[in-house]
């Protein structure tokens, strides 16, 4: 199967109509597989994926069991709507009036191998709103240009049914969020679960089993006693009405309410478009900028009053270095003096002491010498001399000495000096730098509030997003109690089938060898037999395969060397060196290329050869992962592959090492003039088309 073209008029986002070629091409070098979409989150990738699939299947594409009227519903919110509801803007950025679209229209083309030969199918499934307020739907079908002979018009949903299998559209279209599931242990195991045993054929079986369950449980409820029938009976219908809570009941609600959350989501990006018209996003953060410029205002004021103390402080002694210095050079000085004086006072109170002792006739006699007074005379004076010499304090004139401050204020006054020269200086520079740059981001924030559109004419629209955000909240709270009594619903579910369950078996064990009921029995049997070794067969060629595609997406050949896939639980257990080993030992990256290896074999071993839908591959991968994904799986994961992602995800240097795999790329953006998104073809750039790509 390959997808040619898609129409699009006037659904989700995507208002006015659109026409995207997706037939891959081909060249005299590599064969092109890949069209690739890129576009921010919210910009309409998902939409487009949906749009396939609602196109194709219809009700089918929103679940299993979805009522007509949910369908609808959904039909009636997906017409396009513009935030510029009841108006037009004109070429000049006027608005004008106008009225929104009624109707909405998605056609797929494609080919697909069908009764032996290649055919073209045309789908084109439009709706309109009734005046009354439903919604009026009409399907096409075209097989080459015309419509299918005999097919009449009741049978056209069933027909789509039976070409394409909505279960192979679960696993060949596929996003992060499935991957994400797959990655995990205790989500995947379900999914997992229920793609390979549908992809596989083992549903076959499981469907002629449960055509025998129904028969035995009828044929044993027709046989046994009256009052064990009337227990049967409520059993019966008290699970069935569980089965329809679960099933239809809180699907369909859960349903409407992701609808609702949806096109609160999509008016909630109009209504920030429309306030971004209006005043820019400085209406959006309003409320902060207030509270911005209130703080600053407070902290721009203590910083003016902490500059203010240090003026009248030390400061004013910072400003005159040059008098401060001398100011410390005099105190040094009068401290010298002051140590000078004490030593002279000292040395008087010493030479004083040495005269009377040199004076004294009985020093002179025990050094059996008596100088004259001439002597003596010398003698003192050489004396004073000398120790005048050994003090350490030179002499300081009396009349430097102007200040004569006491030893403890000396200094006192000189610290304070040494910090006005050197403390001081560097901390007021930085307070009146911290209070320059208050001042400045003050003055920016009153600027962009005087950007501010007047409140009269903001206030409404800023009223109306905000109770859009009020609502979307109530909508995400009412969805995680509907996921609540869904999973009560199911418990309650599985108890009263095991209650049904052992009735029934008590009631087998009590009429078996019975003619029909013990054929129906044997024939269990065989085929719960068929279905294990079926399983395991099925089960063992999935084994080889994703180790293989793991280990090319990893490019390591040895990095795991075997699966194991329990077969009824489908839990994934990894060897490596004929050990196994927990996924939690994987990082987050490689659990998501597990994830991928998992869908890549599954497509392997299905065998059908439809193309592969991703949309937002590589948002958990780091660049070396990414570049793994880029060159090994995308060429090759069919034969066709439609890759939706972001801007970050592929970037220039990915769109590089796609190129020689791409055959259209296109860009989606959102036009705020016309509220839409718009799809452009992007050029393909074929300068590195050397790169290592692995091409099917």
């Amino acid at each position: 199967m390959i997808f040619k073209r898609v129409e699009i008029e006037n659904y989700g986002i995507y208002g006015g109509s659109y026409t995207i070629d997706l037939a891959p091409k081909s060249d005299q070098r590599f064969e092109k597989p890949i069209v690739l979409f890129r576009g921010k989150n919210g910009i309409g990738k998902t939409t487009l994926v949906e749009v396939i699939r609602l196109c194709i299947h219809g009700p089918l594409a929103l679940g299993r069991r979805v009522s007509r009227a949910t369908y609808k519903k959904h039909l009636l919110k997906r017409i396009h709507r513009s935030y510029l509801a009841g108006n037009e803007v004109g070429g000049d950025g006027a608005i004008s009036s106008a009225s929104e679209p009624d109707e909405a229209v998605l056609i797929v083309e494609f080919d697909y191998f069908f009764v032996g030969k290649m055919q073209t199918y045309r789908v084109e499934r439009r709706w309109h709103r009734t005046p009354g307020g439903d919604v009026s739907e009409h399907l096409s079908i075209l097989e080459n240009g015309e419509p299918p002979a005999d097919l009449l018009e009741d049978q056209k949903e069933h027909f789509l049914r039976e070409l394409i299998s909505p279960n192979a559209l679960d696993l060949f279209f596929f996003d992060g969020e499935k991957l994400k599931a797959l990655a995990k242990n205790d989500h995947g195991n379900t999914l997992l679960t229920d793609t390979v045993r549908t992809l596989l054929g083992l549903h076959l079986v499981d469907q002629l089993r449960t055509d025998l369950d129904v028969y035995v449980a009828r044929k044993l409820k027709e046989e046994a006693p009256k009052k064990v029938q009337a227990q049967i009976e409520q059993l019966e219908q008290e699970y069935d009405a569980l089965i329809q809570q679960r099933d239809v009941g809180i699907p369909e609600q859960q349903l409407e309410n992701i609808d609702s959350i949806e096109s609160i989501r999509e008016s909630i990006v109009h209504q920030e478009e429309l306030i971004a018209r209006e005043g820019g996003d400085y209406a959006i953060r309003v409320d902060k900028l207030k509270h911005d410029r209130d703080t600053l205002a407070q902290d721009l004021e203590i910083q003016r009053r902490h500059v203010q103390e240090m003026c009248n402080g030390l400061l004013p002694f910072s400003v005159a270095p040059k008098l401060s210095r001398q100011v410390k050079e005099r105190l040094s000085l009068e401290v010298k003096y002051k140590r000078w004086r004490a030593s002279q006072d000292l040395i008087a109170h010493q030479m004083e002491q040495i005269e009377s002792d040199l004076s004294d006739p009985g020093f002179w006699s025990k050094m059996k010498v008596v100088p004259d007074a001439n002597e003596q005379a010398k003698l003192t004076h050489k004396l004073r001399a000398i120790i005048e010499t050994a003090m350490p304090v030179s002499k300081v004139n009396e009349n430097e000495v102007i200040m004569r401050v006491s030893e403890p204020d000396q200094a006192k006054l000189t610290s304070w000096i040494e910090q006005a020269l050197h403390e001081i200086p560097q901390a007021f520079a930085e307070s009146v730098q911290k209070y320059l740059g208050l001042e400045e981001e003050l003055n920016r924030v009153k600027q962009e509030l005087s950007k501010t559109p007047d409140e009269l004419t903001l206030q409404p629209l800023v009223e109306t997003l905000k109770s859009l955000k009020k609502e979307q909240e109530k909508l995400q709270k009412e969805h995680d109690k509907l996921a609540k009594e869904l999973g009560a619903v199911s418990h309650k579910a599985e108890q009263q089938e095991s209650r049904l369950r052992n009735l029934r078996e008590e009631l087998r064990a009590q009429q078996l060898g019975k003619g029909r009921l013990e054929l129906a029995s044997k024939a269990q049997e065989a085929l719960a037999e068929y279905a294990d070794m079926l399983t395991c067969e099925k089960i063992a060629l999935l084994e080889q395969t994703i180790q293989q595609r793991f280990n090319e997406l990893t490019r390591k050949e040895e990095f795991i060397n075997g699966v194991v896939i329990d077969p009824d639980t489908f839990h994934i257990e990894l060897m490596r060196g004929g050990k196994p080993f927990e996924r939690d030992e994987l990082s987050e990256g490689e659990k998501q290329l597990l994830a991928t290896a998992v869908v890549w074999a599954l497509r392997d071993i299905s065998g059908l050869p439809l193309p592969v839908v991703v949309d937002s591959p590589l948002g958990r991968l780091d660049s070396n992962h990414r570049l793994n994904m880029v060159q090994r799986y995308f060429p090759r994961a069919s034969h066709q592959v439609i890759l939706l992602a972001t801007d970050t995800e592929v970037d220039e240097d990915m769109m590089d090492l796609l190129a020689p795999a791409v055959s259209h790329a296109y860009q989606m953006e959102f036009d705020r003039d016309l509220a839409r998104t718009i799809i452009t073809p992007l050029e393909i750039d074929m300068k590195n088309s050397e790169t290592e790509v692995m091409l099917p």
